[in-house]
């Protein structure tokens, strides 16, 4: 080389550590797509026909956010009834693994809804056997004022 200096010693570290800011950004991607794509397709198809917005999963929590103004009790025994109990009561094989703490419903503000507080899959169980309407009022905690979900108070009627 011309000079005396070896230009690939001194633009090594700089491709690398462009190399590595790529690889960076690359798994980040993989990471921002896969936690979209956790929710299991069969209880996307299942929940799709409920006036649905949006459908999220994150920390254990999945929630459904519908276009409407207000959710009231019918509608979120509805939509966990037919929308969320169904394949796991049909025994879907890719919701085996899939089961998360929490089912939220909200309304388009996210300000207002119900939520099914347990374990899904052993819920969905619960309320697919006789008498599962009394059980899932006594799991249901209301979201109220945008604030988190929370256990219903005494005398607090649905």
């Amino acid at each position: 080389w011309a000079c005396g200096v070896d230009w690939r010693a001194r633009l090594m570290p700089i491709y690398l550590e462009r190399k590595m800011k790529r690889i960076a950004v690359m798994m980040a991607a993989v990471v921002a797509a896969s936690v979209h794509a956790a929710v299991p397709a069969s209880l996307e198809r299942s929940l799709a026909g409920f006036e649905r917005q949006e459908l999220t999963y994150k920390d254990g929590v999945l929630r459904m956010v519908m276009n409407r103004s207000v959710v009231q009790w019918d509608v979120f025994s509805t939509v966990t009834t037919l929308g969320l109990c169904a394949p796991y009561w049909r025994k879907e094989k890719d919701l085996v693994k899939f089961s998360p703490r929490r089912f939220e419903v909200v309304n388009a503000r996210q300000a207002q809804g119900f939520a099914l507080a347990e374990d899904i899959a052993k819920g969905c169980a619960k309320v697919g056997k006789q008498g599962g309407a009394e059980y899932l009022k006594s799991k249901t905690w209301v979201c109220i004022a945008g604030m988190p979900c929370r256990e219903r108070r005494a005398g607090e009627a649905l």
